[in-house]
């Protein structure tokens, strides 16, 4: 992971070593120029005043007291060579210093200028100007520009320490404005992700960081909050869980207790309900008791279920099949009740995995209760299709009913919750259960005066088609 601190410490340091490189090395380019234009002017001004001597001496015809000033200026100049000549070039006056410069420290400067004529001059030579003949001297500068390359050495080194000393200083600010204050961010980030919830980072400052740090503290404390309630809630909620698997356990022993005496009383009124001369009201009691007991057997079964399921017991499974065995099965209470009865089948529809008992019941369930829920007239439907963009099986039960309010959708799959009389409130708990503990989903589609659309999404976990 690349440090935010380097980021922005690295181009600003690079910046600084930039600017003073450049920097050192126009001064020395400038220096260096103005140092020679500084010879330059120097070395023309001597020339000036040896060019008047000789005009002077000339008056005069001392030859051997020129070349006398010629070598006295050449050696305070320090050139190397330094000539006079005539206009047309037949009279040269030098004088030179044959010592050999040392190797590496070369660097020749060249200035002329002209020797002025007077009317003596015309004596020797054929004067056609004002202006005849001229003086020039070669310098070695190397010398001299050696002690400007020493000069730039020394300015490099020290911007080079300055550059340094900024350089840190630029380092360690970022480092305790930015790197520190970061550090500690993450750090406390890292102890939340571990479940430690005292974090609290200082606040140092008006900057941004600061900032982003009293926010982080604020943050936390509706996290510390919100993770308490969160805890209080599942201990709330694990308790109910266990009260209610201890009650649906002392149901589940009670409903086996009262099931097998029940079953025996059921079956000794129906042979006293067989006897050939029971009294016609007496017929009707019996009748009316064993109806009751089959009521009170179907809640008892209901029961024992819900606390206690079966397992799945794994198999393929052709819902088109199933979906006709149960529609024979609910046939005759439609019928009893005047509704229709309509199926929509898709074919070629995938074999999903699971317990075809419990998938048997989930979907009498689904039907019988749309059955309850409609009136003479009305009409129930159960389809069947494939879903292969989602892999999966769609199935649905629709009635015409009466519908079922909006705030009541999430009720009715709570358990013991009912709509109808005498209702156990239990099968569709019974049915949301088969279908989860299968991998699937139920959704709800009601509208109160025009009924309810129940749809089960099965994964499909065959490979065979049905």
């Amino acid at each position: 992971m690349q440090s935010i601190a380097l980021k922005i410490s690295i181009p600003i340091i690079l910046s600084i070593f930039l600017f003073f490189g450049i920097l050192g090395y126009h001064s020395y380019t400038e220096r260096r120029a103005a140092f020679r234009r500084l010879v330059e002017q120097d070395s023309q001004t001597v020339l000036r005043v040896v060019a008047q001597g000789i005009a002077l001496l000339m008056e005069v015809k001392s030859r051997d007291h020129i070349l006398e000033l010629m070598q006295n200026a050449r050696a305070e100049m320090g050139a190397s060579r330094l000539e006079a000549r005539s206009p047309d070039g037949r009279y040269t006056l030098r004088v030179s210093d044959p010592a050999v410069p040392p190797q590496g420290s070369t660097e020749w400067l060249q200035v002329r200028v002209p020797l002025p004529a007077r009317d003596t001059c015309r004596r020797c030579h054929a004067m056609a100007t004002q202006t005849e003949g001229y003086l020039e001297v070669r310098r070695n500068i190397g010398p001299l520009m050696a002690m400007a390359r020493s000069w730039y050495t020394r300015a490099s080194l020290t911007h080079l320490l300055a550059s340094i000393l900024l350089s840190l200083s630029i380092a360690v600010t970022v480092h305790w404005t930015v790197r520190r204050p970061l550090q500690r961010l993450i750090g406390a980030m890292e102890r939340v992700a571990q479940g430690h919830w005292d974090v609290t980072l200082p606040i140092q400052g008006q900057d941004e960081i600061a900032s982003l740090a009293r926010h982080f503290n604020s943050m936390l404390e509706r996290l510390r909050v919100y993770q308490e309630e969160r805890e209080r809630e599942q201990r709330v909620k694990l308790q109910q869980a266990e009260h209610m698997m201890s009650v649906a356990e002392m149901a589940a022993s009670l409903a086996h207790e009262i099931k097998n005496p029940l079953a025996g009383i059921q079956s000794a009124l129906t042979v006293l309900f067989e006897q050939e001369d029971l009294r016609p009201e007496a017929r009707e009691v019996y009748e009316s008791i064993i109806q009751d007991l089959s009521r009170i057997n179907q809640v008892l079964e209901d029961l024992l279920q819900y606390a206690r399921p079966r397992p799945i017991e794994w198999t393929a499974v052709d819902l088109g099949s199933l979906v006709e065995s149960v529609v024979q099965r609910v046939f005759p209470r439609v019928r009893e009740k005047g509704l229709q009865l309509h199926t929509d089948l898709t074919a070629d529809v995938p074999v999903v995995q699971g317990d075809p008992h419990q998938l048997h019941q989930m979907l009498y369930n689904l039907l019988l209760n749309a059955i309850q829920a409609t009136d003479e007239g009305g009409r129930v439907t159960v389809g069947l299709r494939s879903r292969p963009e989602a892999d999966e099986v769609e199935l649905w039960v629709e009635d015409t009913g009466h519908g079922i309010p909006p705030d009541k959708l999430d009720l009715v799959l709570k358990p013991f919750y009912s709509t109808k009389p005498g209702g156990t409130g239990l099968g569709l708990p019974i049915c949301l259960r088969i279908i989860e503990n299968h991998g699937g989903r139920l959704s709800i589609e009601s509208e109160v005066g025009r009924g309810s659309t129940f749809r089960v999404y099965l994964p499909i976990r065959g490979a065979g088609r049905a």
